[in-house]
C-alpha cells in the first residue's frame, strides 16, 4: 500500500458516540412493522426456535416474500441476517411468553391483512442487530477514515453523512440485508487495510481469517456482495504483491482468508440441503415471483434507461436524496489519477458500478420505498473516496460538496422519519411527497407506538441529536488539540 497512511490517532471517544448516536436513532426510527421482506426472515427465526427446522409452515401465510417447495414454505432469502437476529428474537419470544402472550400466527383483528402484534414485536427486535451492525459500520467508517488520512473533522462528517445522508440510514432501521451487508463488507475492508499496514501482515492469521469470515458472511447475508467479496480479497492480495511480499506470505494470507470463510461457506452448503435439496441451490429457484426465472434469478443485462432512472429521475432517482453521489465517482477517478490510494480508490469505484449496474439490470428495481435499495451495500464505498485529498479540492468544489451534503442530510433524515408505504412506492416525486407526510405529522417511529405524540417524538430525537452533537464537537476538538492530529491536519490544509 502507498505510504500516506495516516499515523493520526483514532479517538475512541468519537468513536463511540458516533456509534452511540447511530444506534440509537437506527433503533429509535423504526417503523416498518409490516412488511413481507421482513416478515419472512423473522418466520426463519421463529421456526428454528421453536421446532429447529427452516420450514415456515406455520408463517408462510404472513409474508408474499417466501418459496415453496416440496410441500412446503421456506425463506427464499439469503439467511444471514436472519441468523444474526436469533438472539433477539429469542429474548422477544420467551418475554411474551411468560407475560401469557402465546399467539404468534394469526392476522390482527382490525387490520384483518396485517400480522397481530405479537408478531409485529418480533419484526422489530429482529431489526435491532441490524441497527447495531449499520451503526458500527458508522464508526467504522470514521476509523478507517483517519487511517488515510483525513483529519478528525472530515473523517466525522464522512461517518455521520454515511448514516444520515445517504439512504444507508434509512435501510439500517429495517430488517433488510442490503445495509447490513455493506456494513459487513466496510468491516472487512478497514481491517484487511490495517492489516495491510503492518510490518508483518501475514504474521496475523487469526485477523486475516476474521476477515475472510466476515467477506463470506456478507454473501450470506445478501448473496449479491459475492463479487464486492471477491473485489476486496483481490485488493488486499495485489497490495501485498505492490508491497513486493514473498509468494509464502501471500499464499498465507490466501490461506487464512479461506480458512475464515470455511465456516460460513459450510453453513451456507448445509441451509441449502436442508431447505432446497442441494448445497449450492438457492431459495430464489423457487421463488413466489415469476420474473425471479428470467435471465439469472431475475438479473439480465442492465439497461441505461433504468440506470438513468435509478439516479435522476424524481419517482427512482438516489440523487435526489443523495445528490453529493454524483460527485464521488469524480473524486475517485481523481484520487486514481494522483495515486492517492490508487488501488483503494479503484476497488471503491469497482464494487459502486457493480451495484449500480446491477440494480439496472434487476427485474424487480423499482420494488422500493426509497430508491435504489438494491445499491445500499455501495454507499459505504462510494463515501470513501470522499476523504482522500478533500483540502486539497479546490474552494469552490468543496462548498459545492458541502451544500449537497447538507441537502442530503435533510431529504434522508425526513425519509427516515416517514413510514413506507404503497403511496409512498408510487409516488412520482418522492422527494415532495416525503416533506409533504413529513410536515403533515406522518412521523413514525418507536415511541409513537406507544401512544405519544408524533411531533413530540421528533422533539425526542432532536434533543437526543442535540446532546449528541454537543459531545461530538467537543470530542473532535479535544482530538485536534493532540500535537500528532495538528501537524497532520495543518499539512493537509496547506
Amino acid at each position: 500500500m502507498p505510504s500516506n497512511i495516516s499515523s493520526t490517532p483514532v479517538s475512541k471517544r468519537i468513536a463511540i458516540l458516533l456509534f452511540l448516536v447511530s444506534a440509537f436513532s437506527f433503533v429509535y426510527l423504526k417503523h416498518y412493522v409490516n412488511d413481507a421482506n421482513s416478515a419472512n426472515r423473522v418466520a426463519l427465526c421463529l421456526t428454528l426456535l421453536e421446532d429447529g427446522t427452516v420450514c415456515i409452515d406455520k408463517y408462510y401465510h404472513f409474508s408474499i416474500d417466501r418459496c415453496f417447495r416440496d410441500g412446503h414454505y421456506y425463506c427464499d432469502k439469503a439467511p444471514g441476517a436472519s441468523f444474526l437476529a436469533i438472539p433477539f428474537v429469542a429474548v422477544a419470544y420467551y418475554g411474551l411468553q411468560a407475560t401469557g402472550r402465546t399467539d404468534f400466527t394469526s392476522f390482527d383483528p382490525i387490520q384483518k391483512d396485517e400480522p397481530n402484534a405479537n408478531f409485529k414485536f418480533f419484526i422489530v427486535a429482529a431489526s435491532i442487530p441490524i441497527s447495531l451492525f449499520c451503526a458500527l459500520a458508522i464508526s467504522t467508517l470514521y476509523i478507517l477514515a483517519v487511517r488515510l488520512g483525513a483529519s478528525q473533522r472530515i473523517a466525522v462528517l464522512a461517518a455521520l453523512f454515511l448514516g444520515f445522508g445517504t439512504p444507508f440510514g434509512v435501510w439500517s432501521t429495517v430488517m433488510f440485508g442490503h445495509a447490513i451487508a455493506g456494513a459487513f463488507l466496510l468491516f472487512a475492508t478497514t481491517i484487511g487495510l490495517h492489516l495491510l499496514n503492518t510490518e508483518r501482515p501475514e504474521a496475523h492469521r487469526s485477523t486475516w481469517a476474521a476477515t475472510g469470515f466476515l467477506l463470506a458472511y456478507a454473501v450470506w447475508i445478501e448473496y449479491t456482495a459475492a463479487v464486492p467479496s471477491m473485489i476486496l480479497g483481490c485488493l488486499f492480495l495485489i497490495s501485498m504483491i505492490q508491497q513486493h511480499s514473498s509468494m509464502r506470505q501471500i499464499v498465507s494470507v490466501t490461506a487464512f482468508l479461506v480458512v475464515g470463510a470455511l465456516p460460513v461457506v459450510l453453513c451456507f452448503c448445509y441451509y441449502n440441503t436442508l431447505a432446497f435439496g442441494g448445497p449450492f441451490t438457492t431459495g430464489y429457484r423457487f421463488s413466489n415471483f415469476s420474473l425471479m426465472d428470467e435471465g439469472f434469478y431475475g438479473v439480465k443485462v442492465p439497461r441505461l434507461d433504468v440506470l438513468f432512472q435509478t439516479l435522476f429521475s424524481l419517482k427512482h432517482g438516489i440523487l435526489w436524496f443523495s445528490p453529493i453521489l454524483i460527485l464521488l465517482p469524480f473524486f475517485s477517478l481523481r484520487n486514481i489519477y494522483r495515486n492517492e490510494e490508487r488501488l483503494s480508490n479503484v476497488a471503491c469505484l469497482l464494487i459502486s458500478l457493480y451495484y449500480f449496474l446491477l440494480n439496472s439490470s434487476y427485474a424487480y428495481w423499482k420494488e422500493s420505498d426509497i430508491p435504489c435499495r438494491h445499491a445500499t451495500a455501495a454507499l459505504p464505498f462510494l463515501v470513501i473516496p470522499l476523504v482522500f485529498g478533500w483540502n486539497a479540492l479546490p474552494t469552490p468544489v468543496r462548498r459545492l460538496a458541502v451544500v449537497l451534503a447538507l441537502y442530503g442530510f435533510a431529504v434522508c433524515v425526513v425519509a427516515m422519519n416517514v413510514p413506507g408505504s404503497a403511496a409512498l412506492a408510487t409516488a412520482e416525486n418522492k422527494p415532495l411527497f416525503l416533506l409533504r407526510e413529513f410536515t403533515g405529522g406522518h412521523i413514525r417511529n418507536l415511541l409513537y407506538y406507544v401512544g405519544l405524540n408524533s411531533y413530540l417524538t421528533l422533539g425526542v430525537l432532536l434533543v437526543v441529536w442535540a446532546g449528541f452533537g454537543t459531545m461530538l464537537m467537543g470530542a473532535v476538538r479535544k482530538a485536534e488539540r493532540s500535537p500528532l492530529d495538528n501537524k497532520v491536519y495543518e499539512s493537509q490544509v496547506d
